[in-house]
C-alpha cells in the first residue's frame, strides 16, 4: 500500500486531484469567511474572496514553474507565501467548526470568528516555532575499523536549510552557531543547503561567509538536494570547495575511520550512479557511510552493506496535514527518525530550515548529534 501510495503522489493523476481539491477547498473556505464577514457588516463578499485566494494560488504556482529571478516579483512570492500559511490551518479549523456546529447545532454565525482565530494563532505559533533550532541525538554502534583507535565519535548531520527566501542569512547564521556549540568531529549536510534558484536570488556570498565558520575537528561533507544547484552547474562545486565543503556527487572518500559516499540526487540525476559504480574502486575494509538525500535510497544504501545511511528531504512533512502525506508516500523508515535494518543505521532529518511556507506544526527545525560508538 506504501508503495503504491508513494507511486501516485507522484503521478500526473495526484497532480490532477491535487489541483481539482485546491479549487473545492479555495471555495469552501471563501464560502465560511463570507459568511462571517456578512454576519459582522451585512456585505456578501464570498465572490470577491474566492478570486483574491484563487489570484495568490495562481501566482504562486505561475511564479514556481517560470523560476524568475526578478526581486520585486521575489518579494511579492514571498509575501503570498507567507498568506498561504493560513490556509491549511484556516481550512481544518473551519472544518472542525462546522462538526461542532451540527453536532451542537450552533446558530450564530458570528462565531466563524473562533475557528479564524485559532488558525491565525496556530499559524503565528507555526512561523514562530519554526525559526527555534532543536538538538536531536542519537547514538549508534558501528563495528569500527581495527586499524582505527578511535573508540568514540561525534558526528552533525544537517539537512534541508534552504537557504534563500525565509531562511535568511540571519537564521543561517543561528543554524552555524548551533552547530559550532556542539564542537563536533564530522558534519554531513545531506542536501537543499539552498532554496531554488540559488545563484539567482540567494545571497550567496553571506552564506558562503557562514559556511566558511562552520567548525569541525574533521572533515565537512555535503550532497546535493532537489533543491540545490544541479550537480552539472559550472559553479557548484568550486563554491562548496571555497566554503571548505567536500562535495561528493555520486562519489567516495575514505577516512581514517569510514569510506564515506555522497550520491547525487535522484530527483535531480535519475541517471546517476549506482552505489556499487560509486564504491567499485574502494576495497571498503572500513565502515560505510552513505550521504543520500532522497529516503529513497535507503535500501540501496542497505543492499550496499552501508553502516549508516544519512538522509533529509521529507522536512518530517513540516506541517499538519502534509506530515499525513508525507508518511504514507515514504512509510515508516523514510519518513523521519532512526531505524536499524540488520547492521545498517539509517537516519532520516526533519531538516534544520524550512520550505517554501515558513512554518512548522507538528514537526521541528533540528540538528541532528550523532554519537557513533565502535565495536
Amino acid at each position: 500500500m506504501q508503495k503504491w501510495f508513494s507511486k501516485f503522489i507522484r503521478s500526473r493523476a495526484f497532480s490532477t486531484l491535487f489541483c481539482i481539491m485546491g479549487v473545492f477547498l479555495t471555495f469552501y473556505l471563501s464560502s465560511r469567511l463570507g459568511i462571517l464577514f456578512e454576519s459582522f457588516f451585512t456585505i456578501n463578499l464570498r465572490l470577491a474572496i474566492f478570486l483574491l485566494l484563487s489570484l495568490i494560488c495562481t501566482y504562486m504556482c505561475i511564479y514556481v514553474n517560470a523560476k524568475k529571478d526578478d526581486k520585486k516579483t521575489r518579494k511579492l512570492f514571498d509575501l503570498c507565501g507567507i498568506i498561504f500559511c493560513f490556509f491549511p490551518t484556516m481550512v481544518i479549523c473551519f472544518l472542525l467548526f462546522d462538526v461542532c456546529r451540527i453536532i451542537f447545532n450552533f446558530r450564530d454565525n458570528r462565531l466563524y470568528l473562533i475557528p479564524l482565530l485559532l488558525a491565525f494563532g496556530l499559524s503565528v505559533y507555526g512561523f514562530v516555532h519554526a525559526k527555534k533550532i532543536y538538538i536531536k541525538e542519537y547514538a549508534i554502534p558501528i563495528k569500527g575499523n581495527k586499524k582505527s583507535c578511535q573508540t568514540e565519535l561525534t558526528a552533525v548531520l544537517l539537512s534541508d536549510i534552504h537557504a534563500g527566501s525565509y531562511v535568511n542569512r540571519s537564521q543561517f547564521h543561528k543554524i552555524m552557531d548551533t552547530v559550532n556549540q556542539i564542537q563536533p568531529d564530522l558534519v554531513f549536510i545531506a542536501g537543499d543547503t539552498f532554496d531554488q534558484d540559488a545563484f539567482g536570488h540567494c545571497d550567496m556570498e553571506g552564506i558562503q561567509r557562514e559556511l566558511q565558520q562552520l567548525q569541525a575537528k574533521g572533515r565537512i561533507y555535503a550532497v546535493l538536494g532537489n533543491h540545490d544547484p544541479h550537480s552539472s552547474h559550472p559553479e557548484v562545486r568550486t563554491y562548496f570547495e571555497a566554503s571548505g565543503i567536500h562535495l561528493l556527487i555520486d562519489e567516495c572518500m575514505e577516512t581514517e575511520d569510514f569510506v564515506i559516499a555522497g550520491r547525487d540526487d535522484i530527483l535531480g540525476n535519475p541517471a546517476r550512479k549506482t552505489l556499487p559504480e560509486i564504491l567499485s574502486p574502494n576495497k571498503q575494509e572500513k565502515p560505510l557511510v552513505v550521504i543520500d538525500h532522497n529516503p529513497l535510497g535507503i535500501e540501496d544504501g542497505i543492499k550496499a552493506g552501508a553502516e549508516l545511511i544519512l538522509c533529509g528531504h521529507t522536512h518530517k512533512g513540516q506541517f499538519f496535514p502534509a506530515t499525513l502525506f508525507t508518511k504514507w508516500a515514504y512509510g515508516d523508515r523514510g519518513f523521519y527518525g532512526h531505524f536499524q535494518t540488520g547492521s545498517s543505521h539509517s537516519i532520516v532529518s526533519s531538516g534544520a530550515g524550512y520550505f517554501q511556507l515558513p512554518v512548522r506544526i507538528g514537526t521541528n527545525s533540528e540538528v541532528v548529534v550523532i554519537h557513533i560508538n565502535f565495536q
